[in-house]
């Protein structure tokens, strides 16, 4: 492995990340989808980058990579924010009710 690709790797998970984060604050937060779609595109532009034999040390194939990395940190959004919505639901059920006790009706009567 050179340097050259070791540095364009590093350029390209910093492009990714940065890029995410944008997209994320300013276009994904807008659109909620099935978590299992996002994913399945994942899955398809993973296996046809990998169908159409393109290297991944080119500039198609760090593309093909980084739109695979992109869509599968916004999976992983979507599947955390689903996981922290059913623990907010679960909580906003349980009621607490008081036990009713029957021996302060009686001694209030008496009095």
């Amino acid at each position: 492995m050179s340097w050259t690709y070791f540095l364009k790797l590093l350029a390209l998970v910093l492009v990714v990340i940065i890029s995410y984060n944008l997209l994320k604050i300013f276009v994904l937060s807008k659109y909620k989808p099935n978590k299992w779609i996002v994913f399945a595109v994942a899955l398809a532009v993973l296996t046809t980058t990998n169908m159409a034999k393109i290297d991944y040390t080119t500039i198609p194939g760090m593309a093909s990579s980084a739109i695979f990395a992109i869509i599968l940190l916004w999976f992983v959004d979507l599947f955390n924010d689903d996981r922290l919505e059913m623990k907010k639901e679960k909580k906003k059920d349980v009621k607490i009710k008081p036990k009713a006790k029957p021996n302060r009706v009686k001694n209030n009567k008496e009095k």
